[in-house]
């Protein structure tokens, strides 16, 4: 839903369906566990559900017995797999569980009550050799989005990672000359999976063709007066916001599709992938 300023003669975003939700502590001290983007996917979860079973109150959920939660949680997902919502109701399942678990209240699932969801992306997914990652960047045309492409390859990172580079991560690297190999240091606070691995940050790397593809975005956001400072995002918006994910998809998804592959089998993870599959081809260690 889009909301008119009048005072600014501008349009602004609505507040999110799931606002009456952080009025109960039980939910704020929840979801505050979790990054900004998982919190905003279970909280929209979350209410769905709510919303769904009747419920007005989380605190008064809580205090049903776990039997009474069970029966509440699996009728609302045998609607949803009768809708055939089977990615919601395999979604739903963890954020329920993840908020009930906080509150100590154990659930558990029988097997046929259990949702099963198949993934058959692998089946269908092209991983983009060396030579189809340069085509898709020779394509692009955008200076922003041959630079994604470049860095998303070159670096090797996840698309949330990405999505929280700074300019003042590599423009020390970029002027007055280029010198390369970038050094990019990737933190906890930018990759949140890192924790699940014990690792505080990690370090990589971005050549020549992703430095030169960088600066020329850098120039080009000059000269339509765009922010350039350290702390300004180096992936943003015509609305000079940080890209989102699923814009980031769009892009390489677009991109991929100019450079003569199918769409449908290529998306930002797989420039990952195709990271790892040019490391070990190589001959180091």
């Amino acid at each position: 839903m889009i909301v008119r300023d009048v005072r600014f003669k501008r349009f602004v975003g609505a507040p999110r369906a799931y606002v009456w939700l952080l009025r109960f502590g039980c939910v704020r001290g929840w979801a505050e566990c979790y990054p900004w983007r998982t919190r905003d996917e279970y909280l929209y979860l979350l209410h769905y559900f709510f919303r769904s079973v009747g419920v007005e109150n989380p605190e008064k959920f809580l205090r049903l017995s776990p039997s009474e939660i069970k029966e509440l949680l699996v009728g609302y997902l045998n609607r949803l797999k009768a809708e055939g919502k089977l990615v919601k109701a395999w979604n739903t399942v963890k954020a329920v569980k993840s908020f009930l678990t906080y509150h100590d209240i154990p659930i558990m699932f029988k097997r046929h009550e259990k949702v099963r969801v198949t993934r058959k992306r692998v089946a269908y997914e092209h991983v983009p050799s060396k030579e189809e990652i340069y085509a898709m960047a020779d394509v692009a045309g955008h200076p922003r989005d041959r630079a994604l492409i470049l860095c998303l390859w070159q670096s090797g990172v996840r698309v949330n990672c990405i999505c929280k580079w700074t300019i003042g991560m590599v423009s020390p690297w970029l002027y007055p000359e280029i010198r390369y190999p970038i050094p990019l240091k990737i933190t906890s606070q930018m990759d949140t999976k890192l924790s699940g691995y014990s690792l505080d940050y990690y370090y990589t790397f971005l050549h020549y063709e992703a430095a030169q593809a960088l600066k020329a975005y850098l120039e080009w956001r000059k000269r339509r007066k765009h922010p350039v400072e350290f702390d300004k995002p180096l992936f943003v918006s015509n609305a000079v916001k940080p890209l989102k994910p699923a814009v980031v998809r769009e892009i390489v998804k677009r991109v991929a599709a100019k450079a003569g592959l199918d769409p449908k089998t290529v998306w930002p993870h797989l420039l990952r992938k195709a990271f790892k599959k040019t490391l070990n081809a190589a001959d180091m260690d």
